[in-house]
């Protein structure tokens, strides 16, 4: 079992089952607005219901999809695997696992919230050795700013580094001869040491660095003297600790059972190690379980619970037996002057002008406050402070700095808060009358802040936290801790006092009272209260929280009424419309997504109709909203989904936008090659004729698709009986492969052409200047003579030249020529062909001084 960041117990069973909680014992689930249901024409069915008014089923069905997304987090381990080791950190996990005949594979999440969290680590020293211990370095600890995973490797002095970004490697600790393997490995608070216990001589603790270069500690538990008969067992039955954990970064604490000791009387073993190897054990008549903290461990038994931590710095130069230090006079002489003893302002003329005492403890505890590392920047304090005054400053320091890190006397609190009043009255330099590095004078009021809010939390929320906590974890954290709990009104209360917005507490308590209402049958009006009383605490911040949240807890809880009020109330469409998906409240959805003329959250309603709506049913909803439709019609041809716009159309009488889509539905995978699909194309040109049929003003468009279609099918005819493959062609280039094929007989291809130029209306021009070109490109040159005069050509004879002169045909080209009526085309021709005396002769016949001028030119 552990602890995330934000309250969230995690358990995992040995079957390799996680399952995560919240702080009230409540299985944690993520939630899926949208996608909160299977996809089936029932589901569809009934959400048509739902929107046509049907309350009761809707809620039915709505506590039945939430129930339905619950998100387990899996393991995916094998058949006959067992969990045989893991750690939780922070945000994540690490896994081990072994099966019977299987080797060792190691699982890690980062973040719970990657929606695929767990992967696995591969390496191939998994396949070679046993594990005995699991440590994990979170990735802002880690040099390589990844995390990284520490086994233990058992019978080898050894660790297994793996990392999800880089190659395993083996790091030897120790010797072979001074070590057999570690069986418990624990990285400090700091992360800059690890601790390593191994079972030989007794039980030996190592502390290495934690890049594993240097062995900072080696301390043996088998001690001499009363202390060996409190110990773990003898070489062969030792036993390693039941806990390791690190109080502060100073001292390791080791933990055993009382079945774990030798003639322990049914009593726990506790011992304490300090950095210099030097120890204290403790004993208990309970099993026990040890907490790691920041700077301290929390040793819990059946009866109570302790908290060991180092004696701060500031609290030993104030009380120290015979402490010299300026901290400790000015306390004197503060108690001096509540006793109205004269000694006082003796003690603080010592303190100000007696340099050897000035004590630099406070410089080393200036940047622990928050405050200070919030504090602006002032520029007329940056001048010489006088060296009198900066002697008592520092104890006046030292003194607050003591009084926040007092946790159990509230009276000494306030005795080392009024000591440190009574010395900065005698400050010189009244500009500066504050605490921190830079002297701002709401550094002191801002500590008596702090000390307020812990001795709270304390005494209303029973959290023990200490000052050092306190500064990690942050007041904005803590506020959040404490609406977890369900501590709202202390959440609120420290929020205001502290000048801290507390929307976030206000939308805790409404969605923790939503919930709350969901566990005690309730009628609607009863919902109608329950949203009043909610909304009249947040009404005066409406603009800053989120109803959608609110409302979002109450649907999950079934509470879909509810839900329905507050959401009315949000002023965010961006949050509402998702939620109004999620309940199936479309048309409300469609109308905020219209009204914010925001085109995404339109496409968001359009996606959702489309994957969960039955068509008919999504057309008859969006007939009124031309601005839906658009969008619709815009995804679906971006889509290439034609045939889903047809259909629209069509349901909608809409008969000439449903035949363009019939159209480009043809055209979308139109191949020539295949007879299924020409089949299918003939069909979709069929549908759009019909389309336009029913449209008395687009008639021409009707006859482009019959006559599309009936091309088709004549060339399908064509490519079946002559094998001329003309299908898919333009009518142009259908006679000119018919007229160049060689495969049909002359009369044949005679009566073919005939038969489609009086289907297609085929004009005479058009029709001369395909054939032109086809017996061109075929080398028919007498035949192309024979038919420029067979009769009077409708396009003239400068075709028939062209042809001849593209294909070097200068004879036939001159056969043409003379057959042009216009002496000026038929000059400029002789002319190009350097035929002279041919362009003479024109030029005379016609008597055109003209003419004649241009060939005096030339």
């Amino acid at each position: 079992m552990g602890w995330t960041n934000d309250l969230k117990l995690m358990v995992l069973t040995q079957s390799g089952r996680l399952h995560i909680f919240n702080a009230h014992g409540e299985r944690f689930h993520h939630h899926n607005w949208v996608n909160d249901a299977p996809v089936n024409d029932k589901t569809k069915t009934k959400r048509n219901q739902q929107n046509s008014g049907t309350d009761q089923t809707s809620q039915r069905d709505t506590e039945s999809n939430v129930m339905a997304t619950f998100v387990q987090v899996p393991l995916n381990i094998k058949d006959k695997e067992k969990v045989v080791g893991s750690k939780m950190f922070e945000e994540g996990c690490a896994i081990l696992t072994k099966g019977s005949s299987m080797p060792h594979r190691l699982f890690l999440v980062d973040n719970f919230n990657m929606s695929t969290p767990f992967r696995e680590l591969k390496s191939e020293f998994l396949d070679d050795v046993c594990p005995t211990a699991i440590e994990v370095l979170p990735a802002q600890y880690s040099a390589t700013t990844h995390t990284e995973v520490v086994l233990g490797m058992n019978d080898q002095p050894c660790v297994l580094v793996m990392s999800r970004h880089r190659d395993p490697f083996v790091k030897t600790l120790l010797n072979k001869d001074e070590s057999t393997g570690f069986v418990k490995l624990r990285y400090g608070p700091d992360k800059q040491t690890l601790a390593a216990f191994s079972r030989d001589r007794g039980g030996v603790l190592n502390v290495f660095h934690a890049n594993m270069s240097a062995n900072l500690l080696q301390f043996e538990c088998r001690a001499d003297g009363s202390v060996e008969s409190r110990t773990p067992n003898s070489q062969e039955e030792v036993r390693e600790p039941d806990e390791i954990v690190y109080c502060g970064n100073e001292c390791i604490m080791l933990y055993w059972k009382p079945n774990s000791i030798r003639d322990g009387d049914d009593a726990s073993l506790l011992i304490m190690i300090d950095c210099y190897g030097e120890y204290e054990y403790f004993t208990y008549e309970c099993p026990l379980h040890l907490i790691q903290e920041c700077d301290a461990t929390r040793v819990i038994s059946n009866h109570s619970v302790e908290l060991y931590e180092r004696v701060p710095d500031s609290t030993v130069e104030v009380f120290r037996i015979g402490s010299l230090e300026s901290s400790a006079l000015l306390y004197d002489a503060y108690m001096d002057y509540k006793n109205n003893r004269s000694t006082s302002i003796k003690t603080i003329r010592d303190i100000r002008y007696n340099k050897q005492n000035t004590s630099n403890a406070g410089e080393d505890l200036d940047v622990a406050s928050s405050s200070d590392k919030n504090a602006p920047a002032d520029d007329s304090v940056d001048h010489e402070i006088d060296a009198d005054d900066e002697n008592l400053r520092q104890a006046c320091y030292t003194l607050v700095d003591a009084a926040c890190r007092e946790m159990l006397d509230v009276n000494l609190q306030q005795q080392l808060l009024n000591a440190a009043t009574y010395g900065r009255t005698f400050l010189k330099n009244k500009s500066r009358v504050g605490l921190g590095k830079r002297g701002h004078a709401n550094d002191f009021m801002q500590r008596c802040k702090e000390i307020r809010v812990l001795n709270e939390v304390r005494r209303l929320a029973n959290m023990p936290l200490t000052y050092q906590q306190y500064q990690q974890l942050s007041a904005p954290v803590l506020i959040a801790r404490l609406s977890e709990l369900h501590n709202h009104y202390l959440a609120t209360k420290i929020s205001e006092y502290l000048g801290i917005k507390s929307y976030d507490v206000l939308v805790h308590w409404a969605c923790t009272k939503a919930k709350m209402a969901a566990n005690s049958d309730s009628s609607q009006d009863d919902d109608t209260h329950l949203f009043n009383v909610i909304n009249e605490q947040l009404l005066p911040h409406k603009q800053d929280v989120s109803y959608a949240r609110i409302a979002m807890q109450a649907f999950q809880s079934g509470k879909k009424h509810l839900a329905k009020m507050l959401l009315k109330e949000d002023t965010n469409p961006s949050e509402q419309i998702p939620l109004y998906l999620s309940m199936h409240e479309t048309n409300e959805a469609m109308d905020k997504a219209i009204g914010s003329n925001d085109s995404d959250l339109m496409y968001m309603i359009v996606l959702y109709m489309v994957k969960f709506f039955e068509q008919e049913y999504m057309f008859q909803m969006i007939k009124d909203k031309p601005l839906m439709m658009q969008l619709f019609t815009s995804y679906n041809k971006y889509r290439l989904k034609f045939k889903r716009i047809e259909k629209m159309h069509h349901y909608l009488n809409n008969h000439v936008d449903a035949g363009y889509a019939a159209l480009n539905s043809a055209y979308k995978d139109y191949d020539a090659g295949d007879e299924e699909n020409c089949k299918t194309f003939a069909g979709w040109l069929e549908r759009a004729e019909q389309h336009f049929a029913k449209d008395g003003y687009h008639d021409s468009d009707r006859k482009m698709a019959l006559k599309q279609r009936e091309l088709l099918t004549m060339q399908m005819k064509v490519n079946k009986d002559h094998g001329v493959g003309t299908i898919g062609m333009t009518l142009n280039d259908t006679l000119f492969e018919v007229m160049t094929s060689t495969s049909i007989k002359d009369s044949t291809k005679k009566d073919l052409l005939k038969k489609i130029k009086q289907q297609f209306s085929v004009s005479d021009k058009r029709y001369w200047t395909i054939k032109v070109r086809a017996l061109a490109s075929m080398g028919s040159w007498e035949q192309l003579i024979k038919f420029a005069v067979e009769k009077p050509s409708p396009i003239g004879y400068e075709p028939f030249t062209d042809a001849c002169l593209a294909a070097g045909k200068t004879y036939e080209a001159v056969k043409c020529i003379q057959l042009i009526t216009d002496p000026r085309v038929k000059v400029d021709y002789y002319i190009g062909l350097l035929k002279f005396k041919e362009a003479i002769e024109v030029a005379v016949s016609e008597i055109d001084v003209d003419l004649l001028s241009i060939y005096q030119r030339l």
